[in-house]
This record gives structure tokens, sequence and C-alpha cells, in this order.
């Protein structure tokens, strides 16, 4: 099943089998999407359209018609897992689950031209964990008060107690991009791309190891694993939110 990622319509008057055809909304052209926009679970193929439970997800049963609080206007929301906080269903900057988002360094909330150890405002700089700090946390100085980086702590139990499958989603510009389907013990789940082809993907954490590096996600084909960077590296935020 699809649906808008703007206006999270669909029409009654389409058959299943017609909207899976579709590539872009008819009602605003954004691009369709095939996840329920709360819980961001794969909805099952064979559910119709005309359907009264295509108002509700399968997984999660809440109501994707347009203006639930949950969602922002740009379609920023967060996914429960079953951890203990809930995780954004894009990176900051991004669109869709797929597409790659700005680039921080860490404890810089504006992305930059150019990535170095000498433009670097936090490089060899003693700084305790950032979180909720307006100064340094990308999350919150995007996205508001309600956003924050994960810690060490919340991307050990990200990689830890969730199942990774590695697959493709298609970005904004309906370019398959792999990336990983990370699915949490309650069975929704968020996509994390691999948006650096053949290179590592570095998700950002607030967590500092020394005054030159701070901790992050390295994901790649095949590794995932907590690593800590030098802070003028460019790395990705996918941003959490408490429950």
């Amino acid at each position: 099943m699809k649906i808008c990622s703007n206006c999270k319509n669909l029409s009654s008057e389409f058959t299943q089998a017609a909207l899976e055809k579709m590539v872009y909304c008819p009602c605003c052209s954004s691009p369709l999407i095939s996840y329920c926009p709360e819980c961001d679970s794969k909805w099952n193929i064979s559910m119709m359209i005309s359907d009264k439970k295509a108002n509700f997800c399968p997984f999660c049963g809440k109501s994707f018609l347009k203006g639930k609080e949950s969602k922002n206007e740009k379609g920023i929301y967060a996914v429960d897992l079953g951890l203990s906080v809930k995780w954004a269903n894009v990176n900051v900057g991004a669109q869709l689950p797929a597409d790659a988002g700005d680039c921080f360094a860490w404890g810089e909330v504006k992305p930059k031209e150019e990535y170095t150890r000498s433009n670097c405002e936090t490089f060899d700089k003693k700084m305790d964990d950032i979180v909720k700090d307006k100064r340094y946390d990308a999350a919150i100085a995007n996205w508001g008060k309600k956003w924050s980086l994960p810690t060490k702590e919340e991307l050990e139990e990200l990689l830890n107690e969730c199942a990774w499958e590695l697959t493709e989603e298609k970005n904004s510009k309906r370019k398959k991009i792999q990336g990983y389907r990370v699915t949490g013990p309650n069975d929704n789940s968020i996509f994390l791309p691999l948006v650096v082809e053949d290179s590592y993907n570095y998700y950002w954490s607030a967590s500092p190891l020394s005054n030159k590096n701070s901790y992050c996600l390295l994901i790649e084909a095949r590794i995932k694993q907590i690593y800590d960077i030098e802070r003028y590296v460019k790395g990705f935020v996918r941003a959490v939110q408490e429950k």
C-alpha cells in the first residue's frame, strides 16, 4: 500500500492495483511511500484501498489521515520501536527516510561546504554531553525542543536490541538507496540510509569521548558498530524523542 508523504491522503476512487503503479500523489504530486507514517511499519500489499481499514495502519492501528498531531508540516514524526526513546523517521534535513539530509560536524548545528579540523567549532575543546543544548545539538536546533541527538547508550540500544535488514528504499528523487530497515522489539521500524556509497556512514551521538573525538554509529553494507571519530568529520543526525 502507498500513501502520500505530504498530505497523507488516500483516495477511495483508486484501486490497489492502480495505486501501486503510481509514483506521485494524485492530490498534491508528492512522492508516494509504502510505510505507515505513524509507526513506519511496512504495509501488507494485499490490503485494499477500498477497505475502511485503509485509514488505519494494520500494525499500530493509528489513523494516518491529514492533521494527525504526531506529524508536523514537513512529515517528520517519532517512531516507537519499543526502546527507551522514540526515533525520527528521517534524518535531520531530509524529506524521506532514504534521503541523506544535512551533514554536520559534531557539536555544530548548521551544514557547511568544507569539514576540516581548523573550521570545526568543537575540535580540541573540552565538552560534556550535548543533549538538548541548542548551541551544539543539531536536532533541537533544527527541529525544536522535543528532539535531541541520541546518546551513545541510545545508539547502542538501537544497535543491539533491534533486527537490522539490508534493503533498498527510494529517495525523494526516486533513486534506490541501500540502507538498513531497523525493526524494534515491537515490530515497528525505521530506515537508515547508506547514502555515502562504498564508504562509511556516520550517525552522530551527543556523547564525547575526548576533546577531539566523539561517539557515533558507523554503518555500511558489512559493518554496524559504535565507533568514535574526530569531531570535524561530517556525519548525519537521526534524532530521538523522549517517550
